[in-house]
């Protein structure tokens, strides 16, 4: 038993504006007391090595991000960000992983363009900005 699983979402290129893909834990939380991992962007098997990995670090080395955290082991040669997910956001993307544990906690993992820049900085891709919202900085209108 993992303790957890890997859920991806096809991006959907027909949309306006183009949504792109994502994928996203389901069981950390109940398994580890850890909030679920979400990552835009990356191909399916890029996310899903990225997530499993970050799960094992979790439950084997105690690895426990929070919001603000930079890492440089989550995709080898790189930094990257874990932001909170907006409650609203957590129950609008992680719909699986709200359906076994209401209001699930989550980090969203942010990271740079083959440049080292990430979507906030100046001079970043906007390829790369636009494959991965901020969802820290979206607020929810009901």
């Amino acid at each position: 038993m993992f303790g957890h699983a890997v859920i991806g979402i096809a991006a959907d290129s027909k949309s306006k504006p183009p949504k792109p893909g994502f994928a996203y834990t389901v069981g950390l939380e109940a398994t580890y007391r850890h909030p679920e991992l979400i990552v835009f962007g990356l191909p399916y098997e890029v996310a899903q090595q990225v997530l499993n990995d970050l799960a094992a670090r979790i439950k084997d080395d105690g690895f426990a991000p929070r919001d603000g955290d930079s890492d440089d082991k989550t995709i080898r040669g790189h930094r990257v960000f874990f932001r909170a997910v907006p409650s609203a956001l957590s129950q609008k993307h992680l719909r699986v992983a709200n359906v076994l544990a209401n209001n699930v906690s989550a980090l969203q993992i942010i990271w740079p363009d083959p440049f080292g820049k990430f979507p906030w900085e100046e001079g970043a891709d906007e390829r790369f900005a636009l494959a991965q919202p901020l969802l820290y900085e979206q607020k929810m209108l009901h």
